[in-house]
């Protein structure tokens, strides 16, 4: 008989356990979480920044992670597939550009470009979920969406052919912007051209080209 009771006593503890993570959170929104919605807004400072930033270069990446969550006695008890897009762009901070004309030619100094203004868009409607056990909350969703966001804004920052291209891209405007300039002067103008990376301790090396600007 003892040895029932306690059979008895651990599937109730069980059947208790499964209760309150399938239906302990939606029974705490449904008493304790109000359904209506109220916004009380106060605004206490509005701040104005004038910047001198140029975009060279936007990378998009759509994708798609897999979160899983495991408990000991159950094993996976939530698995999601979220599809996402996140969005990187590449800056050029033209306040510490600096042109340096000499005879005959033009010097542009540009800082590297890096990375700024990203963002992650979860496709909420495309999202597979399995979490009949443990139900996805938007805090977690949040969360997830968050760690997501940094680890890509992480792996792309850095990346060296993203880096690249959007040097490659910086010197293409400035070649265009200059040369547009040279061909509104409405006279004979026979130039060279630089486009040069400032320096910085642990920047790359990049290519510079000579270009000759040239109108009659």
């Amino acid at each position: 008989m003892r040895v029932i009771k306690k059979i008895l006593i651990v599937v109730v503890v069980a059947a208790v356990v499964v209760a309150a993570v399938v239906f302990g959170p939606r029974v705490y929104r449904y008493f304790f979480e109000d359904n209506t919605t109220q916004w009380v807004s106060e605004r206490f400072s509005e701040k104005l920044t004038e910047k001198n930033e140029m975009i060279v270069y936007e990378v998009e990446i759509t994708g798609q992670d897999i979160v899983t969550t495991s408990v000991w006695l159950f094993g996976t008890v939530q698995e999601v597939k979220i599809p996402y897009t996140f969005t990187i762009n590449f800056v050029i901070d033209l306040s510490k550009a600096n042109v340096v004309t000499e005879e005959n030619a033009i010097k542009v100094y540009l800082p590297q470009p890096y990375a700024d203004y990203y963002k992650l868009v979860i496709d909420e409607e495309n999202m597979e979920r399995n979490d009949f056990l443990y139900p996805l909350t938007p805090e977690q969703l949040l969360e997830i969406s968050g760690e997501l966001e940094q680890r890509l804004y992480a792996e792309c920052a850095e990346k060296p052919e993203y880096l690249q291209a959007a040097w490659d891209s910086a010197e293409t405007n400035m070649r265009s912007l200059f040369k547009a300039v040279v061909d509104e002067l409405g006279r004979e103008v026979e130039c060279e051209f630089q486009v040069i990376p400032l320096k910085t301790e642990n920047g790359p090396a990049r290519l510079i080209r000579t270009t000759r600007l040239v109108t009659k």
